[in-house]
């Protein structure tokens, strides 16, 4: 879980904001259902669609 690796909810946010911050990406943001990771392999997995192995070119090129 992800409170094991020390993430409590401030921290989840912190990263959330700081991703999308520095990519432009936010999965959190999409209209459709989504389920809130528990584990760092579910947050992995919400931010995959972004990746260099698919998503939106311009979300990956984008710079701080």
């Amino acid at each position: 879980m992800l409170v094991d690796v020390g993430l409590d909810s401030l921290g989840f946010a912190t990263v959330i904001v700081e991703i999308k911050r520095t990519f432009g990406v936010d999965p959190f943001g999409r209209e459709d259902a989504i389920t809130y990771p528990e584990t760092l392999g579910e947050l992995k997995a919400l931010y995959r669609p972004y990746s260099s192995t698919g998503g939106s070119s311009a979300a990956r090129d984008k710079t701080p």
